[in-house]
């Protein structure tokens, strides 16, 4: 089931021979708990200089994924460093980064990161601006969609403070 406007039905080709084609064209990464640089799910590890993108404007990568301590959710974190200055481009990016991420689970998640086995599972998109109201409408409706495939979606702007 798609929703209309919100889930392509044609995944587009990349021509980007940097991208897993193993994972429907997403190229995960997970975190460590050490500090060395994340490496890619499907065994491939890249070299700093040719690392892939991991933001809002790469729709192939998930940006990161990963289990919560204290909850034992699967997250997987959508990292939208854009302003809102080309709202109705910036809506488009962030809606095709939404899909990719709900194709993924819907497909990839338990190949690509078996951990994710009989947990519930969290989309959190981190912004560095705070929404619009017209962003912030989006992603109530896209909040529904995610729920019809088991997925949490929550928003935030991560604040200086800590």
């Amino acid at each position: 089931m798609y929703w209309a406007g919100f889930r392509a039905n044609k995944v587009r080709e990349v021509p980007n021979k940097r991208v897993a084609p193993d994972r429907g064209g997403i190229t995960v990464f997970h975190g460590s708990m050490s500090h060395q640089p994340p490496r890619q799910v499907n065994g491939t590890v890249r070299c700093s200089k040719n690392r892939t993108t991991m933001s809002i404007n790469n729709p192939e990568v998930v940006d990161a994924i990963g289990i919560e301590r204290d909850s034992d959710v699967v997250v997987l974190t959508i990292c939208d460093h854009l302003d809102w200055y080309c709202a109705e481009e910036h809506l488009l990016a962030l809606q095709d980064k939404i899909n990719r991420y709900l194709g993924f689970v819907e497909n990839e998640l338990l190949d690509a990161y078996p951990l994710a086995m009989g947990r519930s599972i969290r989309l959190d998109v981190l912004f560095k601006f705070q929404p619009t109201e017209c962003a912030t409408q989006f992603l109530i409706k896209a909040r529904l969609v995610a729920e019809e495939y088991g997925v949490m979606l929550y928003w935030r702007v991560p604040s200086l403070d800590g």
